[in-house]
């Protein structure tokens, strides 16, 4: 290869972690929504100590790309990205970044002197599972696990059970397939479809790498898998190497994800991460992935008793400020899990604290989600309820129809009431019938009634 085309090879790549780094900027400290996320100061992290990691992890990416799959960079870098689809979704609903390796489909991401050959037998038949043999398998593994239709294809022989052949070419090089845009599902697969020996070797490989692993967009898939049914010793190394970085990874896109399943799979091992959390948990229920992190924590604390854990003392302070979280376009969702999940004191905890602001609430856009899990969960208050919502003339429900977001609540009224409920409140709303026809969310509300008014007629006839 000559001097130049490496000369070229790496402005490019220089441009491309430039370009990243500007797009981290952009996501880690731009992306939050004024007020609601927390300083890195007062995560007791500092900000400086993030950046130099991000951006440490895409040099280490960008100089993997250059020493063995990333030589077709200049050629492509004009191409958009595509996402491989074979994986398990990393997140509810963040995007993954675009991967620092393009790929268009037609090109391995491997080195092309060595790959492109051996791919083509197989790219001649459409990467087909049904005509690719065993032994046509041996040598090309590693090949097809980092090209786009190669992993697919590797993927399907694994669940046909060619596994140990899979296996014994993939060990050796499979903590540099963990974070490789198509690898990675070949080692998340390898561990679902591996025998017990098998997971072992592969958690071996992790061994020294697991915060580097967790804070990689693909690397957290492999830990997210792993943690499902992982032997007592490896979540006990898991523990010993994220001890110390959980708030980093709470923050982080991805990082945040292997936390939530360490709460899932290995709950008795979790005071790591519980001990962790800052002082004033509502910094953590109000941010987008600490918010996250809590539910799994509320879901966790009904399934395992956490006494000698600070999650007791954290469920009473977060409900000290239910009425913050429940305004707040992420404290909603923790304070929707302290309603469905909260110990049996938090109930009672809640109706004070609500008490005589439900109207208000309805009509505010995060906390009218907090109300409509209150109507379903707690049924015998409903009644109580309904005193707030039918009290006035004109009734505050009507205000609340009238309202882009309490007219959802008296839609889980109209859903979700017993007989003598919903005659109460379709009563209150036929009088101001007329006045509600000319916008859109009364007609809507006055369907709803007409139908369930058919519900009560037939009732009535039984």
């Amino acid at each position: 290869m000559s001097h130049d085309h490496n000369a070229h090879l790496t402005a490019a790549a220089v441009a491309q972690l430039r370009n990243a780094v500007q797009q981290f900027d952009a996501v880690h400290v731009y992306g939050m929504p004024q007020g609601y996320g927390w300083g890195y100061q007062q995560m007791g992290l500092p900000y400086s100590h993030v950046m130099q990691a991000q951006q440490q992890q895409m040099v280490n990416a960008l100089q993997g790309m250059m020493m063995g799959q990333g030589m077709q960079y200049h050629q492509h870098h004009h191409h958009h990205h595509h996402h491989h689809q074979g994986g398990k979704d990393v997140g509810r609903s963040q995007p993954p970044l675009p991967p620092l390796v393009p790929a268009d489909g037609s090109d391995s991401t491997s080195n092309p002197s060595s790959s492109r050959p051996a791919l083509d037998q197989f790219r001649a038949h459409g990467f087909d599972p049904v005509q690719t043999s065993e032994d046509e398998l041996v040598g090309n593994v590693v090949s097809l696990a980092m090209d786009q239709d190669g992993s697919r294809l590797v993927q399907k022989k694994l669940r046909e059970g060619c596994v140990t052949v899979i296996y014994n070419e993939v060990i050796d090089v499979a903590d540099t397939l963990m974070t490789h845009m198509y690898g990675n599902y070949v080692v998340q697969m390898l561990f679902e479809k591996g025998t017990d020996e098998m997971r072992r070797q592969l958690y071996e490989k992790t061994r020294g790498k697991v915060r580097g692993l967790a804070l990689n967009t693909f690397g957290c898939r492999i830990l997210q898998q792993g943690l499902k049914g992982i032997p007592d010793e490896y979540g006990d190394m898991v523990v010993s190497e994220l001890e110390g970085h959980v708030m980093e990874c709470i923050q982080d896109q991805n990082g945040n994800h292997v936390i939530q399943r360490c709460i899932e799979h290995i709950p008795s091992k979790c005071a790591f991460i519980y001990n962790s959390f800052p002082a004033d948990p509502t910094l953590l229920a109000t941010h987008a992935y600490g918010c996250r992190v809590l539910q799994r924590v509320l879901e966790s604390a009904v399934l395992n008793a956490l006494p000698d854990t600070p999650i007791p003392k954290l469920i009473v302070t977060l409900l000290s400020k239910f009425i913050v979280l429940s305004c707040s376009p992420y404290g909603n969702y923790v304070a929707q899990h302290l309603v469905l999940y909260g110990p049996p004191h938090a109930k009672g905890e809640i109706l004070k604290a609500t008490a005589s602001r439900l109207p208000e609430l309805s009509k505010q856009k995060y906390a009218s989600n907090v109300v409509e899990q209150m109507w379903k969960v707690y049924e015998d208050q409903r009644d109580r309820f309904l005193e707030e919502y039918l009290s006035g003339k004109p009734p505050v429900l009507i205000e609340m129809i009238k309202d882009k977001y309490g007219n959802y609540v008296v839609q889980q009224l109209l859903d979700a009431s017993n007989l003598s409920q919903l005659q109460r409140v379709i009563n209150s709303i036929d009088p101001y019938a007329p006045q509600l026809t000319s916008m859109p969310s009364g007609k809507h509300i006055l369907a709803k009634v007409e139908k369930k008014r058919a519900v009560l007629t037939g009732q009535k006839m039984r």
